[in-house]
């Protein structure tokens, strides 16, 4: 479990802010004003991707972890420890928390896909 958790750590984090840092490059590097708008689009979708993991995914990861013996590095990336959200009764509890976790799935599936579109758009105007 803690070398899968410190995957996902590294990738979450390397991932996601190495993703942002290239797009943000790139439109410092825009060779115009439609391509800059495209490209800036494509950032504004990693960014709210970014947000919809730590406000939606990572609590949900945190509340699922509770049970579970993790490293010390893990324990602070989940940040199990600590305050945690009201229990629900437990019949309500799983499916509310499952249709959250799979809806803020699909949220960062869709702008990834769309941060892709407007990125690949905007390499194929420039050659244009």
């Amino acid at each position: 479990m803690s070398s899968s958790a410190s995957i996902i750590r590294a990738s979450t984090i390397g991932g996601g802010i190495g993703g942002v840092v290239a797009t943000f490059a790139l439109t410092l590097m825009s060779g115009g004003p439609v391509q800059f708008r495209l490209i800036a689009g494509a950032l504004a979708g990693l960014l709210i991707m970014q947000l919809v993991f730590w406000f939606m995914t990572q609590p949900i990861n945190k509340h699922w972890l509770q049970e579970v013996e993790l490293t010390a590095p893990t324990k602070r990336f989940f940040a199990t420890e600590g305050r945690d959200e009201p229990a629900l009764p437990p019949t309500q509890e799983w499916t509310v928390v499952r249709n959250r976790w799979e809806l803020s799935h699909v949220l960062r599936a869709a702008l990834a896909m769309l941060s892709l579109i407007l990125l690949t758009t905007a390499i194929a105007i420039q050659g244009a």
